[in-house]
């Protein structure tokens, strides 16, 4: 599995944890052992979503912050999921290899696969607001 294929099934994990409503452990062991399998990307798929679990409230508040006038509620769940794992990357997965550059570019590659014709303006958007906002270590 690639880097980029990791990031997918990232994005699918958040997704899938935000259509059930439940953050937690057991999910993503389930979904990894499901999907991940032995997969040379183990560290960096562990790595993020302990990142994002641990949080996924700060995350949930930037892109908030981010994006006037949209609540976290009446975004597409689908971007909400790109921009969890963007955001997550970008200042707290604790993954040093990541450019926020390719943070942002992956999640925009990610949102014109996933999301609605109107997704990768919306993604890179908020994403180049957060960047300019911050540097990739000012919420360590």
């Amino acid at each position: 599995m690639r880097r980029n294929e990791a990031r997918e099934l990232l994005m699918q994990l958040f997704f899938e944890m935000d259509a059930q409503g439940e953050f937690t452990e057991e999910i993503k062991n389930r979904f990894f052992e499901e999907y991940a399998g032995g997969s040379e990307q183990k560290d960096y798929l562990e790595k993020a979503a302990a990142g994002f679990l641990a949080n996924k409230d700060e995350i949930d508040s930037i892109i908030e912050g981010a994006s006037e006038k949209w609540h976290i509620n009446r975004m597409a769940k689908i971007d909400l999921a790109v921009l969890r794992l963007a955001v997550c990357e970008m200042k707290f997965a604790g993954i040093e290899d990541v450019p926020v550059s390719v943070a942002i570019n992956e999640a925009v590659a990610l949102s014109k696969k996933y999301g609605t014709a109107d997704s990768p303006r919306f993604v890179n958007g908020i994403l180049g607001k957060i960047s300019r906002d911050g540097s990739k270590d000012s919420a360590k």
